[in-house]
């Protein structure tokens, strides 16, 4: 019987043992790489940003090109269809507006895409996050990123300015995530100063050995923003190249962690856009998004999907204008829906890697009110000499602004000024200009 005793108590003990001293082992292990970074140091200097290279394209080929996917509501460039003559033409001598109905075919490839590729730094240098770099304070511990083209061990430390809060910590890898109880502390900590963070790096030479000196990145400071931003995001996950016969699935993350949840499941037959919430809480009030119809033979048929979030009930509904649709607001009770229709936009099939060119013809602003059932254009929002769009609702939802520009302007060149505009139980007004 004794012996029954003793023996899971000595099991038990040499745990203990074992896990005391891997303990002590790991924590002198840290304590004599972090005294390979006590000494003096070189700062490395800040450097340009260098960046590689654009593509290139053989024009002549992409010009015998008869495939591509056309948007489902786009129109064709008014005119007979030329023959393609294509080539950049990065800058506009004494243009101030080019239209779809003037602009030269070759002009279609006027604007490579703005990214660059850049060419990583040689010298330790921090690339994330940016100098001067605003977090919500409800956003999760982010990470840190940095370039290092000759050493192989690395200090990371933090702080906050102001303060004796600092510290340190030893890794083998250009990545390094703050730990989740830390950042909590940085972020109450950080509305006295700034965060800062300095990366140094050696190169190691056997196991506790240092081969030259000590280099050290700039400091990067970033803050903590008193605001925070709405606790979810919903979102598409688009794999490149993204073309419009295209099924992609819809997510939500909590940005105060890592957690990523399904939210739409396409299943392979439908395209989902432009959705839009009524209320920031996430389990309640309304929903409302497109639906492509991917699975349907010509056009895709697109729908008006309306979702309560509170019963977990929703509902197809068709939108009764001939042209398309995109972009919603819900006011904040949920009660009206203002959604840009009657669209129409001339467009481009893009080159690879690049922008596409897209110029909208025609949009109005109507509301749609699910309890009655019924969609109405707004009266000031529906001018034919405008194109009306990107609608949103004051927050007493009695009042509507919106964006509005002449129609067929370049998306390169046009310019959006914003209008209010009274609701006034759907009889609208005149709209008033937003300085």
């Amino acid at each position: 019987m004794r012996r029954r005793v003793l023996t899971p108590l000595a099991i038990l003990a040499g745990i203990v043992v074992v896990f005391v001293g891997m303990r002590h082992f790991c924590r002198a292990r840290e304590r004599r790489l972090r005294a390979l970074f006590v000494g003096p140091y070189e700062t490395s200097v800040t450097t340009e940003q260098v960046y590689y290279p654009r593509c290139s394209y053989d024009l002549e080929e992409y010009s015998r090109y008869a495939g591509g996917y056309p948007l489902p509501e786009a129109v064709p460039l008014p005119g007979k269809k030329p023959e393609l003559r294509l080539k950049w033409v990065e800058e506009i001598e004494g243009v101030e507006a080019v239209t779809a109905a003037t602009m030269p075919i070759e002009d279609r490839l006027r604007w490579r895409s703005v990214y660059r590729e850049r060419i990583p730094s040689k010298s330790l240098q921090i690339s994330y996050p940016p100098y001067g770099a605003v977090f919500p304070p409800n956003f999760c511990e982010p990470e840190v990123e940095w370039e290092d083209d000759v050493n192989d061990l690395w200090q990371v430390t933090v702080g906050v300015s102001g303060t004796s809060l600092k510290r340190s910590f030893i890794t083998d890898e250009r990545l390094w995530w703050f730990p989740r109880k830390l950042w909590m502390t940085l972020r109450e900590k950080a509305m006295e100063g700034d965060i800062w963070v300095q990366v140094k790096g050696i190169r190691r030479t056997g196991r506790y050995g240092r081969k030259g000196g000590i280099q050290a990145s700039p400091v990067v400071r970033l803050r903590i923003s008193s605001d925070p931003v709405d606790d979810y995001v919903v979102y598409r996950l688009v794999a490149p190249q993204f073309q419009t016969l295209e099924t992609p699935d819809t997510f939500i993350r909590d940005i105060r962690s890592f957690e990523v949840r399904p939210f739409l499941s396409a299943r392979g037959k439908y395209c989902f856009s432009c959705h839009t919430f009524s209320s920031k809480a996430g389990a309640e009030g309304m929903m409302s998004i497109k639906v492509y119809f991917m699975a349907a033979e010509g056009a895709p048929p697109s729908a008006l999907g309306l979702f309560d979030m509170s019963s977990g009930k929703g509902q197809k509904v068709k939108v009764p204008y001939p042209k398309g649709f995109t972009y919603m607001a819900w006011d904040s009770k949920g009660e009206k829906l203002a959604i840009s229709v009657n669209q129409s936009f001339a467009s481009s099939t893009p080159i690879i890697h690049e922008t596409q060119e897209l110029r909208f013809q025609s949009s109005d602003i109507a509301v749609y009110e699910p309890s009655e059932g019924v969609f109405r254009l707004l009266p000031g929002a529906d001018l034919p000499e405008y194109v009306e769009n990107f609608p949103s609702w004051s927050p007493d939802g009695r009042r509507l602004l919106f964006s509005r520009t002449r129609p067929g302007l370049s998306a390169r060149l046009v310019k959006y000024d914003v209008y209010a505009l009274d609701y006034n139980d759907g009889r609208g007004g005149t709209p008033v200009p937003v300085p």
